[in-house]
């Protein structure tokens, strides 16, 4: 599980702070523009469910349903997800959460919080929307329909990144330009793997002292790592 971030468990306790203080609670991965008013999504009585999620792209949602064995063959993306704060906490699906997230079997989980929140909920607690609330961007889905709400770029590297080249790079930088955030810098390569990657990027660009440059850095850096002179992704080149 060392490839995901720790950020990625906050999630499961935001529902825990705000007891007492809200009814719901809605969380979006920090990687989702919000491109239409979600006004309807506020509107939606949540009835017998703990929460609303979008259906994971299809060929992860197939593969995942079958190797956890889920019961109501439907497998959910935990980037978007509106809790209904009262029953999470009565059901205590933390606290189940955590708990198997510290059994043996967690260790074969391909994606840990996310296939644990399926498995813990799959008995009719989740209620699957629309994929206007969570249109996964990635290889496969590059069109992204008109009456799309909240669109996930679920790739890597993310747009934030100074190597994302993928598509709708301009809408991106559309919205962050409007936020609070728009003077922020791109991400520069933190690890020798990325720094290799970006020094091909730059040399398919015909960029090729800037090339040059990224291919020394990643020489120098790979070998500080394999001397365990520096940490994996502890690079801040300015």
């Amino acid at each position: 599980m060392a490839k995901f971030p720790s950020a990625i468990y906050y999630r499961l306790i935001f529902p825990l702070l705000l007891k007492g203080r809200a009814e719901r609670l809605l969380y979006l991965d920090a990687d989702i523009l919000c491109l239409n008013a979600i006004d309807e999504l506020a509107e939606m009585e949540m009835g017998q469910y703990t929460i609303f999620a979008g259906r994971e792209v299809e060929q992860i949602a197939s593969t995942q349903v079958r190797k956890l064995r889920l019961q109501n063959d439907n497998y959910f993306n935990s980037g978007m997800l509106l809790f209904d704060i009262n029953k999470w906490n009565s059901q205590k699906v933390f606290f189940d959460t955590v708990k198997f997230l510290s059994s043996k079997i967690s260790g074969a989980l391909e994606y840990p919080d996310q296939d644990a929140l399926n498995i813990i909920l799959d008995n009719g607690r989740v209620k699957f929307l629309d994929n206007k609330w969570n249109f996964i961007l990635n290889d496969q889905n590059k069109a992204v329909p008109e009456n799309t709400i909240l669109l996930h770029f679920v790739t890597h590297p993310k747009p934030w990144s100074l190597r994302y080249e993928a598509s709708h790079k301009d809408l991106y930088f559309h919205y962050m330009n409007m936020s609070p955030w728009a003077d922020l810098r791109l991400q520069l390569p933190t690890n020798y793997r990325e720094m290799r990657l970006y020094a091909r990027q730059l040399w398919k660009k015909k960029m090729l002292a800037n090339s040059i440059y990224w291919y020394g850095a990643y020489a120098v850096v790979k070998i500080l790592y394999k001397l365990k002179l520096i940490p994996y992704n502890a690079v801040n080149l300015k």
